[in-house]
């Protein structure tokens, strides 16, 4: 069982809506791309909500794509990949 956070950041950072409810820190997001994406791969978000994954993508220089359920995207019945392209 956890007893804290596996990832923490005292700062959120200055990505996203951060009155969007179910926001993350952009901090984790940068360290998803730091860390797995490749160099020219593509940043999908299915869930983009408050834009953090996409300011954050932006500031980096990286390929993004974003969907959510407000622009008609729905991730249980829509196939993301067919969405992507």
């Amino acid at each position: 069982m956890f007893t804290s956070s596996i990832a923490s950041y005292p700062d959120r950072g200055p990505y996203g809506n951060n009155k969007y409810r179910g926001n993350c820190s952009g901090h984790i997001v940068a360290d998803l791309i730091d860390n797995y994406l490749p160099a020219g791969g593509l940043f999908v978000d299915p869930a983009v909500g408050g834009g953090t994954s996409q300011e954050v993508a932006a500031s980096k220089g990286v390929r993004f794509f974003g969907t959510d359920l407000h622009s008609g995207f729905n991730l249980l019945v829509d196939d993301l990949c067919s969405t992507v392209g």
